[in-house]
């Protein structure tokens, strides 16, 4: 799938969805999206159309608003699909770290820079959340985490790869 015609399902499926701040669902996954080819954990060049997609689309199958095969229908990529599959929690939502840990695990460096680019943007908005709502500052630190435990993986795998000559 290309990048207008995942704005433009990302525009039709969150319409009239509001983030945890009340602003439009759409500014988030776009803010995401920009940043997964520009954060610390960006996919390789020949894999940035892939990452602006999945950043647009990140949220679709955890909201419920569209599936797997909805996806492939309308024309995502397998890799695509794979990508925003592995990006959604699915109930039950009991273990974040092993939810994290697949993404890790996964190998998928398009999922990384993004799950890293939606951990980013929570992140930025963090002190108006707290504003809002107090309640939310665990968040906070879940974020941070996530970062670092997907910074953490990607330097151990680039010294591996370095240290095998690959």
């Amino acid at each position: 799938m290309d990048y207008m015609t995942a704005l433009r399902l990302a525009t039709d499926l969150h319409d009239g969805q509001v983030d945890l701040l009340g602003d439009p669902m759409i500014r988030h996954v776009t803010r995401v999206s920009e940043a997964s080819i520009r954060g610390p954990l960006a996919p390789p060049v020949e894999l940035w159309a892939d990452a602006l997609v999945v950043g647009l689309l990140h949220e679709v199958i955890e909201d419920n608003l569209i599936d797997a095969d909805g996806l492939r229908e309308v024309g995502a990529s397998e890799g695509q699909v794979t990508s925003i599959t592995l990006l959604s929690r699915i109930p039950p939502y009991d273990d974040y770290n092993g939810y994290i840990r697949s993404i890790v695990e996964s190998g998928d460096v398009v999922a990384a820079a993004v799950k890293d680019a939606d951990a980013h943007d929570h992140l930025l908005h963090m002190a108006r959340l707290r504003r809002i709502d107090p309640s939310k500052v665990s968040l906070e630190k879940r974020y941070k985490r996530v970062r670092r435990d997907l910074r953490h993986t990607q330097e151990e795998r680039c010294k591996t790869l370095t240290s095998s000559g690959g």
